[in-house]
This record gives structure tokens, C-alpha cells and sequence, in this order.
């Protein structure tokens, strides 16, 4: 199952609220086609986009399957 993020634009520092309120719109529905988590924020990938947002600015349609990504990712970088 694809991940769907909708952008809320709600948390996250002032400057991903910014940057994100210029490409993307508020209640829009967007395809994950990443998901990075780091130690300090876990950044998603959207299809149709080169730049990385910030995932607490969104809500997603699975969030069980967002998890699963995001621990995956955070494994595979940091090995626990």
C-alpha cells in the first residue's frame, strides 16, 4: 500500500512551515515516496518533488505503514 501524507502545516520549526506553505498546499493529498527518519526528525519524500519535508507537518492515510517505513529507515542508518 502507497503512503499518503495530507499537509497540515501544523508543528515543526518556522522555517519548514515556510518553506513547505510556498510548494504545498494546506488539506492537499500527497504520495510518499521516502521516508528518512533521523535522530532528531523524520523527513519524507513526496512524488513530484526534489525537496524533503518535515513529517510532523503532515497527517498520513496509513500510520501504521508510515511507522513501519520510518523504523525501517532509522535501522538501516543507524543499526538499531
Amino acid at each position: 500500500m502507497k503512503i499518503k501524507a495530507t499537509y497540515i502545516g501544523i508543528g515543526g520549526y518556522p522555517w519548514d512551515r515556510e518553506v513547505s506553505d510556498k510548494l504545498l498546499t494546506k488539506r492537499e493529498t500527497y504520495t510518499v515516496t521516502d521516508v528518512q527518519m533521523g535522530k532528531w526528525r523524520t523527513e519524507i519524500k513526496l512524488e513530484g518533488f526534489d525537496k524533503s519535508f518535515n513529517a510532523i507537518l503532515f497527517t498520513f492515510n496509513n500510520e501504521e505503514a508510515f511507522q513501519k517505513a520510518a523504523e525501517a529507515s532509522f535501522i538501516e542508518s543507524y543499526g538499531y
